[in-house]
Parts: C-alpha cells; structure tokens; sequence
C-alpha cells in the first residue's frame, strides 16, 4: 500500500494482476495489465490517459487508463481480443494534462499462441518445429514453404529482443532446415519466428545447459 503519490515515471506491463512481474512476452490466452505511473502530469487536471497496441500493418485497439488519483493509471485487456493474430506489438501509452505536460512510454510485446489467420494458406506451412528441444546447445528448426517467397527466420529472447536472424533471404518452394548454435546463450525460453509473404508463425524453444 503506498501512503501518497507516486514519484517519478515508469511502466510495468506485467501477465499478473498483482504487477509482480514486468513481461514482454504473452500466451495470446493470457490478460495484459498495465500499470504506468508519472509525476509530472496533474492527475487532478487530466486531459488523456490511454493506451494502444498496434500490429505491423496498423490494425489496432485504443483504451483509456484509470486514474487512480496517485500518480499512477491502470488497466487490463484480454490478448485473445487483438483485432489481429499478428505476433509483434507496439504498445504505448499517452498521459497528458491541459498543461501539455505529458509522458508517452512505448515498448514492443510479443504474443503467440492461438489459431493463426493469414492473407494467404497455401503458402506456408504451420508446422513450423524445432528438434531437439528442450537442445543443448544446438537445435535445427525445420519448415516447409508451398511456394517460392521471401523467408525471414529470426530468433528473440523472451523480453522479445532480437537475439539472431537464421533467415533473411527469397527461398523456392520445398522444406527447409536451419541450425541454430546457441552455445553463447544463457539457458532459458527463446522464440523463433518464421515470416513470409502470407503471414507470420512463432514457437517457443527451451535452451537448458
């Protein structure tokens, strides 16, 4: 319990409710809370408070914050109402006065999970795998293209940052195996993301030394 205004500025973005952990990375299942907090705008005097998140081709879904009349502005909203079943994210936020006094946090969130939609089907193939996996330090990650199209195969860390790029090239119809060698890697999750022309599929890999 805080006995007053909150100070300073910053953001949690967090799959638990209690905002006990700050996460980049989400099951398209899951709730996303948010919490962004600033002294610098007068709660009692506020113009805007909301947020946003947008996918690469723009579709995207706005919300206002609640003030909490601490400094501090939250809210929540179910993943699996994204207007999109995009992977990335941009997610900001906007809290302003009628001073123009504002403060506008952004990041980048990650979701996977879920039944993907794509402009096309006949293009890329779903089954997008890895194996070994739990791997240690090597694993091959296999895929199989319907028809010729730019390919771009890449590697992030569970706060979503790109670790690797496998991939970044046009490929003709046919199946596909790519070895990725994570041996200057800390253990933990990695996601590994396949883009095409049609659409984007993401999987989840276990790096255990």
């Amino acid at each position: 319990m805080t006995s007053g205004p909150v100070t300073g500025e910053g953001f949690i973005l967090s799959r638990n409710p209690d905002f006990s952990t700050d996460d980049r990375v989400f099951d398209r299942s899951e709730t996303l809370y948010m919490k962004v907090w600033t002294d610098q705008v007068d709660y009692n005097n506020l113009k805007k408070a909301e947020w946003e998140l947008k996918d690469p081709n723009k579709r995207k879904v706005k919300r206002k914050l609640t003030n909490n009349f601490d400094n501090t502005y939250t809210a929540s909203y179910q993943l699996s109402n994204l207007p999109s079943n995009a992977t990335t994210w941009k997610w900001k936020a906007k809290v302003e006065d009628n001073k123009k006094n504002k403060y506008n946090p952004s990041t980048t969130i990650t979701v996977t999970g879920g039944a993907a939609r794509f402009a096309g089907t006949d293009g890329i193939d779903s089954d997008l795998n890895n194996q070994p996996n739990p791997f240690n330090p090597t694993t091959v990650i296999t895929f199989r293209l319907k028809q010729a199209q730019h390919v771009t195969l890449t590697v992030y860390n569970v706060l979503g940052q790109e670790v690797t790029t496998l991939v970044d090239e046009f490929r003709p119809a046919g199946e596909y195996s790519v070895e990725w060698n994570a041996s200057s890697m800390s253990s933990g999750v990695y996601l590994y993301r396949l883009k095409t022309d049609d659409g984007v599929i993401t999987r989840k890999m276990l790096l255990l030394k």
